[in-house]
Formats: structure tokens, sequence, C-alpha cells
């Protein structure tokens, strides 16, 4: 894979072009924070035809599905497909050098390379008024890029890679992300000007931005540099995916899932997605598809040896037995002195330890988890401990002594979350026993 994705690497360089470094007149803009009073801006040159910005609706956020969730799940490909572009790590301090030496574009007006944009907006200000997560969503040349600034920043430096020709239209939609909806701040409407550094203003008069680019030499450079991590995290990646029913993840490899996931991005920062990162991308997506497929092989068959609902699951010194699904009013009348804690539906079960310590939980020496068929592993915490039928908080274990604790799904606590899994596990990371569900 390597030879293919570095004879990739020679072709994105010269479809993205040569600029020279040379030096130019600019006024750098500072890093540091800004504030309504201290934005500190260049005169902006007249911007063409910037149309009036009307407040659209409230961008959705999707979801994650349950398989992200649950540890399997990377987000690659939807971000691929959305075009969400990897930000470089070094993005601000390559900003602040440009800023010494900012290149030119090409004698025609023409950039290829990765632009780098230092957005601003004025604070919120305010004792608990936080500044934005910043989104921006770049319209150009038919294509729409997205790029997400770091957290609770109102200046931030975002990086693209692009190929801008003199007069191309250039439309930023800059947004603060949220967990449920995204909110406006400002737009831009404008045109290339056929040199850097390119500077414009939002139709609000609350986004203030100036672009420098990192040029297509530069690019090639670095992206020699990404290219040979890939395959080898692949490898590794494919050589972990062992099935392990004691593991994590019944032994999905998530540690070089993520290695290899931060590899691809490397590249997709440089190139985009649709260059170098698309064999790589296509061929993680395999990998992962024959990984779940031998787990989801596996759980299917350890499903048939599970012990029968309300046995006793037993690991070291620590025993549980699943008593009851409790749903609905079940939880509420135990809750009703404060029905605001109340969830859909919890798994009762009767917990005891030889030597007393710690109910089993995440994090904890032994844990507790849901198994899916389809592969899926959510990790059930203790919520509440039964006493003379009321509930109180969940605390230690005493040495042999049989507590009874409401467990609920760490992720969702849906009502069909304990009737869809195919049973629970109890696990040391070492040893496991596998129960159906009552």
């Amino acid at each position: 894979m390597i030879s293919r994705l570095l004879a990739t690497a020679a072709t994105s360089a010269a479809l993205l072009g040569t600029a020279a470094l040379t030096s130019a007149c600019c006024i750098p803009i500072p890093l540091g924070p800004s504030t309504d009073q201290d934005l500190d801006m260049p005169d902006l040159p007249e911007l063409p035809d910037i149309p009036k910005v009307l407040n659209g609706p409230k961008a959705q956020v999707t979801p994650l599905p349950p398989s992200v969730m649950a540890g399997w799940g990377d987000l690659l490909d939807d971000r691929a497909r959305r075009n969400v572009i990897p930000q470089l790590d070094d993005r601000e301090a390559l900003f602040a050098r440009l800023t010494e030496r900012p290149p030119k574009a090409d004698a025609d007006g023409s950039f290829a390379g990765v632009l780098l944009c230092d957005l601003r907006v004025a604070s919120k200000g305010g004792l608990f008024r936080g500044r934005p997560d910043m989104r921006a969503t770049i319209k150009l040349r038919g294509e729409t890029l997205i790029a997400n600034a770091d957290d609770n920043r109102d200046a931030a430096v975002v990086s693209l890679p692009v190929h801008l020709a003199d007069g191309d239209r250039f439309e930023l939609l800059l947004d603060d992300r949220d967990l449920f909806r995204d909110d406006r701040l400002d737009a831009a409407q404008t045109s290339f000007p056929g040199s850097l550094p390119f500077l414009f203003a939002g139709a609000r008069e609350k986004l203030r931005a100036t672009c420098l680019g990192l040029p297509a030499e530069a690019v090639a450079r670095r992206l020699q540099e990404a290219l040979p991590a890939v395959a080898p995290s692949l490898k590794a990646f494919e050589d972990a995916c062992v099935v392990d029913r004691a593991a994590p993840g019944w032994g999905y490899p998530s540690a070089e899932a993520w290695t290899q996931t931060k590899a691809i991005e490397g590249v997709a920062a440089l190139v985009g997605w649709q260059t170098d990162a698309a064999p790589a991308l296509a061929a993680f997506r395999d990998a992962r598809g024959a990984c779940k497929s031998v787990i989801r092989d596996d759980i299917a068959a350890a499903r048939d040896a599970a012990t029968s609902a309300g046995e006793p699951l037993s690991v070291g010194d620590v025993t549980v037995i699943a008593r009851r699904r409790l749903c609905g009013p079940a939880v509420e009348e135990a809750f009703k002195d404060d029905p605001g804690l109340a969830r859909p539906c919890v798994l009762e079960l009767e917990v005891v330890s030889k030597t007393g310590g710690p109910l089993p939980r995440e994090g904890s020496a032994r844990t507790l988890d849901l198994v899916f068929g389809d592969g899926r592993i959510v990790s059930l915490t203790p919520y509440a401990r039964l006493e003379q039928g009321a509930a109180v908080d969940p605390v230690a274990l005493r040495p042999d002594t049989p507590d009874t604790v409401w467990y609920i799904a760490t992720w969702d606590g849906r009502a069909d979350t304990f009737t869809s899994a195919a049973f629970v596990r109890l696990t040391d990371g070492k040893e496991a026993a596998l129960g159906a569900l009552p």
C-alpha cells in the first residue's frame, strides 16, 4: 500500500501546482485573545457584492450512532462524506510563520495548497457567556468544505486544502457548534482577489478574517512525511484484531483504530479526502468490517453458551445475579420523592463480594456490560442500592453481604436497551462470565 500511496503523492503535488515563498508586506493579525475592544485588524479592502445574510434554520446535529458510542466507530467515513477537513495540528504556528514571509499567489492570480485562515469574532463578554466553538463552512467552486476550530475560542486558525483562481467566489458561513444545533455567528461572500494575504469581513460585522497559504511544494514535503505512517498502522490494526471475550470491545483493537484514524487524518488535512486519503480510508473500512464480522460471529456463539437468566455469574471474589428488569412505574415508584431521577428501565442485580470493596462498574477491577448481537458493548453503571424498598445512593460492598443494586446502561437508558441486548457480561479483563438477561 505504501508504494501505491507514495505514487499518488507525486500526482497530488502536481495537481496542487506550485507557489513561491517570497516575502511580501502585510500587517499580521495577533494570535492572542480578542474582545470587542481589541480587534486589531488592518483596514480591509472594499468587498464586492456582499448580500444581506438572513437567519437560516438552525442546523440540527445528528446523534452519534450506537457503534461509535460503544467504541467501534471513528466517524472517518462520516467526516469524509460531509467533507469535514481534519485540521493541521500546527496550523497556528504555521500561520504565525507565514505572517513573517507570506507567500504570494501564482503569477496568474491562482493559489494551490493549504489555506490558513485566522478567524476572529467579537467576544460575547459577560461572566457566564462562553466563547464560541467555531465551525467554518466554506463554499468554493461548487464544493463545500467544513473546518471545526478548537472549542471555546473567539480567535482561531483553520486549515483547508484548496485551489483558488483569481475571481473565484468564496462563501464562508461561521457557526457556533452546539450539542443539539448550530447557531449562525456571521457569514461572508466575496471573491478571491488573486493575491495573498486574503482579507474579508462578515456581513454582520462580527467576523474578521485573514487567510494565508501554505504553498504546494511545502504541502508535498509534508505529505511525503505523513504517508509512510498509514500502511504500518493499518497492519497493526489487522494484527491486533483477536477475539477476547473478557477484553473491552470483545477484542476490537480500539487503540490501533485510533492510531490508523490519526494517520489517515494527517493525509486528509493536507490534500483532502478525495486524493491520497481515499485508498487508505477504503482499506481501513474493509479491515474494520472484517474485524467486526469476526467479533459478531463469536458473540453469537457466546450467546448460546451463556448461563440461564437468574443464575450466578462469578469472576474472582465477586458474584452477581440478574434478578429482574424493571421499567416505568416500578422505577418511578422508587423515586416518587424525586421523580427527575427515574430512568425508563433498570436492571436489578444481587451483588456480593467475599472481600467487599467497590461495586462492579466501568473503571473498577471488575465491570458489568451489556453485549449486543451487532457487536456493541455498553457499560452498566450502578444507579441505586435498595434498602427496605427505597432507592439510595450506591455505596461500597460489604464483605459476604448481598446487596440489591439497580444498574443502568451508561450511554442511553432507553426502554429497549435491556430487551435488545444479547446477554450481560461480568469481567475483570482476563476472565469473563456471561449470562442471559431476565
